[in-house]
């Protein structure tokens, strides 16, 4: 997935501006952590955007939180 693909993801599911920021925050503390650790800098950034994909859909529900994101991942990469 590019980068582009996983924005216009995470604008299709994510509304709220903090927590899109919060998002590309992520985005980029992954970045540089794969970068320390000598891991791939694209995927680990693509992780750090795209983890609370779900956030607004499962309402913070600690229970299932992920799962929908896993769940829309799996079907992005598929049709991709």
């Amino acid at each position: 997935m590019t980068r582009n693909e996983a924005l216009n993801l995470l604008h299709q599911y994510i509304k709220n501006d903090k927590m899109l920021n919060h998002c590309y925050a992520s985005e980029v503390v992954m970045e540089a952590l794969a970068k320390r650790l000598g891991r791939d800098e694209k995927k680990w950034a693509l992780a750090g955007l795209l983890h609370d994909l779900d956030v607004e859909l499962v309402n913070t529900d600690p229970k299932i939180h992920g799962l929908e994101t896993a769940r829309i991942l799996e079907e992005k990469v598929v049709n991709i």
